[in-house]
């Protein structure tokens, strides 16, 4: 009867203690069904608090001691990617059982705003300054894009060179950026010393699209503001009316179950704007009046994306994604610019993205990206009315953009392969891009009178609007052109283009890369790569780009008492492309497609507000203006280096100070290569303008950064940097004119 009772006894406790606590237990798999052992499995409850258990030698695990509600379980284990699944609920009755299948990843895990870990490490993804946003911390942006694109630049913080940041898409380069509601990770300044890409890390942002679901799940959202809710143009009388709509939504869910998902976005932007004229113009009785006035310039902005991930099968899959980008916008008028300018302007983009990653074995995976987009863009505008430029008073006529349209097609195709070697994480791979551009611009066809300022008989004040006075109350008074211009009047120059509007260029680039990050020692490791760029339209053909880092930990490590202290440091080449703008610019006007001319002659000039044709302004002209590019110009190349400490401070603080130089040769400009000679005024090529463009600029910076990071909680993290740069260059780009064509050692100076 006593062993009974106990037995009783053992059996209430053993029942008690299953109505109190719950089990979540399971097995990890890799995808070829082997077990993982030492994985770490994390059991997170609704108010944070969190319960970890390992894998065994069978791959087995389980968290104990968990109350019944809705978990979080999250597992980790190197060389894999990371799982999670929300939601685990965890009743009366019995344990729950979840077994995990994790992927063979060879992609290297960034530090992160959100990270837990107190401590800094050697990894070249782990920069202190590199930043992960995803889960909550995503939720801490901005919804509106342009607000978005603001908070990266301000979170990337100034890039290294004299040519910005990069944003990739998925791993393509370009693309519109995708609601926040479609993303699922943001990387920023993540290894820049990588040969993977073309330009350092410092300002680049990756951002990667969310995969569909399991289960269907979407949402919607609505906002609105008005003019109710702004302040009053200063420069306009009263608070225009204004609206600004934005709209939309998403969609996931399965195709296939476990086999095929879709996601699907979509948004609206319908902003009603108005654009503030504010001139000096002529009433109908030809007085000087001032202009204070309105115009509607309404936008429209729908977009939508769709994104396909398909299972082809156990090693690979294939990710596809159709964006589509259309805008129509009124624009050409405020300012000084009056209503009569006004245009449309219709844009619209669409793009397609494949992406397949196969497992080749368990130390290899092999990415493969095919890109394509559509770009047209067009401008609907009347240029049978010339254009009337009235300096520091108005600018009237017609907007003089005609009927203008670019018809852009870009392809990408990218290739990469990982290798995990041991110690040793080996990547190479290339990528080839073509695009193909017909543009149409009918600018000026049909040409602009302008009227400048002098003081002058019957106009002593100077002041522009006058000489636009006299001219026309001398033509309503039948005065000759002769009087008038003695009054004071008349045009002072006319321009108008005339030949070809179309213009055709196409263009490709290549680069091919080979990356090793060998983990020399626990504490130190090292990364060594090659890039190699080339395109066409150029002769540039030796344009290697060797990389190289280190990162040291000194002092001993343990996985329980990570290192405190890093030190970083690398050094990179990094050659940039001449763009095909340039080439456009040179095909059109080359002399012979188009003709600009400028005229300032009073037997011209005289015949206001008769358009005069382009044989009689042949005869006065002074010489056309001819663009061409340098037979040596090279590709520019930023020589960067960089060298930081990183530390871990008390309270989940970590923190970095960086110094970094870049330094840039064959930085673009434009020369005119034909100007008059310093001693004689003599043009040594003939009398035409031609204008060069050539790489013989110069780029000097030099930084000095602070980031600091932390997590506070679960739902409070925090990230600042400090930059202090200082620049100085002979260039400011291709559209940069030195003063003296014949001495550029007046040009350098701060940038």
């Amino acid at each position: 009867m006593g062993r009974l009772l106990l037995i009783l006894a053992l059996c209430a406790g053993i029942a008690f203690g299953q109505q109190t606590t719950r089990t979540i237990k399971g097995q990890v798999f890799d995808e070829f069904g082997g077990v993982i052992v030492g994985a770490a499995v994390v059991a997170v409850d609704q108010s944070g608090v969190e319960k970890t258990a390992t894998t065994n030698g069978d791959g087995a695990y389980a968290v104990n001691g968990l109350a019944p509600g809705k978990y979080t379980v999250r597992v980790k284990a190197k060389g894999f990617g990371d799982y999670e699944q929300a939601d685990v609920e965890l009743t009366a009755g019995r344990a729950q059982q979840l077994n995990v299948t994790l992927k063979v990843t060879i992609e290297q895990q960034k530090v992160t705003v959100a990270a837990d870990s107190a401590g800094v490490n050697t990894e070249p993804d782990n920069n202190v300054g590199a930043i992960v946003l995803k889960g909550a911390d995503l939720e801490a942006l901005p919804d509106d894009p342009d607000d978005l694109a603001a908070a990266l630049q301000a979170l990337a913080g100034p890039s290294a060179g004299p040519n910005g940041g990069q944003i990739f898409i998925d791993g393509f380069s370009g693309g519109r950026l995708p609601p926040l509601s479609t993303i699922r990770e943001i990387r920023i300044n993540s290894n820049p010393y990588s040969a993977e890409y073309d330009r350092p890390g410092f300002g680049r942002t990756e951002i990667f699209t969310k995969p569909g679901t399991e289960s269907f799940s979407g949402e919607a959202f609505f906002s609105f503001n008005n003019q109710n809710l702004n302040s009053r143009n200063p420069f306009a009388s009263t608070r225009p009316p204004y609206s600004s709509r934005r709209y939309g939504g998403q969609l996931s869910g399965p195709i296939v179950k476990k086999k095929a998902s879709f996601f699907f976005d979509f948004e609206k932007r319908d902003i009603n704007d108005q654009a503030v004229i504010v001139a000096t113009v002529l009433d109908s009785n030809l007085n000087i009046v001032g202009l204070s006035q309105t115009v509607p310039v309404p936008n429209r902005r729908p977009e939508f994306s769709v994104r396909i991930d398909y299972a082809l099968s156990p090693k690979h899959t294939l990710v596809g994604r159709y964006e589509n980008e259309h805008s129509s916008s009124t624009t050409g008028a405020g300012g000084f610019s009056l209503a009569s300018r006004i245009y449309k302007n219709v844009n619209t983009q669409q793009t397609i993205r494949l992406t397949e990653t196969a497992i080749l074995n368990k130390r290899t995976v092999n990415e493969t990206r095919a890109q394509f987009s559509h770009i047209s863009s067009s401008d609907n505008a009347n240029n049978t009315i010339p254009t009337i430029s009235v300096q520091d008073a108005f600018t009237g006529g017609g907007s003089q953009i005609g009927l203008s349209s670019n018809l852009q097609n870009r392809w990408e195709l990218s290739n990469t392969t990982s290798l995990a070697l041991g110690n040793q994480m080996v990547r190479f791979g290339a990528r080839m891009r073509h695009v193909n551009i017909t543009n149409i611009s009918p600018q000026n066809f049909g040409g602009t009178w302008t009227f400048a300022a002098s003081r002058r008989v019957g106009n002593p004040t100077g002041l522009t609007i006058q000489v636009y006075q006299t001219t026309l109350q001398g033509l309503q008074a039948g005065l000759a052109p002769a009087a008038i211009r003695a009054n004071g009047g008349g045009a002072t120059q006319f321009t108008i283009a005339a030949g070809n509007p179309t213009s055709i260029v196409t263009q490709w680039d290549f680069g091919g890369f080979g990356q090793d990050d060998w983990k020399m020692r626990p504490n130190l490791m090292l990364s060594f790569g090659l890039r190699y760029e080339n395109q066409d339209n150029i002769s540039s053909n030796l344009n290697f780009a060797p990389r190289v880092g280190f990162a040291w930990a000194p002092g001993p490590a343990s996985r329980q008492h990570p290192a405190k202290t890093t030190i970083r440091g690398g050094f990179g080449i990094f050659y940039d492309r001449i763009g095909e703008n340039l080439t456009m610019t040179v095909n059109r006007l080359n002399g012979i497609n188009q003709q600009q001319y400028i005229v300032t002659d009073p037997a011209v000039l005289n015949s206001f507000p008769t358009v005069p044709s382009i044989a009689t302004i042949t005869a006065f002209a002074t010489p056309n203006t001819i663009y061409q590019l340098a037979k040596d110009i090279q590709a520019p190349y930023t020589m960067q280096s960089a060298l930081s400490v990183e530390r871990a401070l008390p309270h989940n603080f970590t923190m970095s100070v960086t110094y970094s130089h870049s330094r840039t040769l064959h930085l673009l400009r434009a020369r005119a290569a034909n100007a008059p000679l310093p001693n004689s005024g003599v043009r040594p090529l003939g009398t035409n303008n031609i204008f060069e463009y050539e790489s013989s600029g110069r780029f000097n910076q030099n930084q000095f950064i602070v980031t600091m990071a932390s997590r506070f909680n679960r739902n409070i993290s925090f990230n600042a940097n400090y930059t202090f740069s200082k620049s100085n260059s002979d260039s400011d780009g291709a559209g940069t004119f030195p003063a003296n064509s014949y001495n550029l050692s007046g040009e350098y100076g701060r940038a």
